[in-house]
């Protein structure tokens, strides 16, 4: 859908003002365009509509302290070689199915404090390419904390 209207949710700004009941949110590709209360909005008539209903609107949370990648286990711990055989070569799937989990609760932006580089950063550029949905990554790989 090129654009879509989210319709009838209350929404909650973040900004601290009075969250808007049944409200209307317009995306456009990828970007909201129009955000406001339904009572006097009018949509164009290619504006596909989504009734949200009963649903509540936030913006997008930030987690800044997430490891997708179960980092720990590859220095100590049961399990560490098992799982990185059955995973060797493809431990970006882990991290993009760690960055959809995240992105299924709200979270639009993981900060992943540390990790193995190279995985994290191909999943990252997946994800931001569109070749894969999650969560958008920053990552910081391993560093000394």
């Amino acid at each position: 859908m090129a654009k879509f209207a989210l319709v009838g949710a209350r929404l909650i700004d973040g900004n601290g003002n009075i969250p808007v009941e049944d409200s209307v949110v317009v995306v456009e590709k990828d970007r909201i365009v129009g955000v406001g209360s339904r009572n006097g909005s009018t949509l164009p008539e290619d504006t596909a509509i989504i009734d949200v209903r009963g649903k509540t609107l936030i913006p997008g949370l930030i987690n800044a302290n997430v490891h997708l990648l179960d980092a720990w286990t590859f220095m100590v711990g049961i399990g560490a070689v098992e799982y990185l055989a059955r995973f060797e070569g493809r431990l970006h799937e882990v991290i993009e199915e760690a960055a959809q989990v995240a992105l299924a609760s709200g979270m639009t932006t993981v900060f992943d404090t540390f990790n193995a580089l190279q995985p994290v950063l191909h999943a990252r550029d997946r994800i931001a390419s569109g070749k894969a949905e999650g969560a958008r990554i920053y990552a910081a790989g391993n560093i000394v904390g």
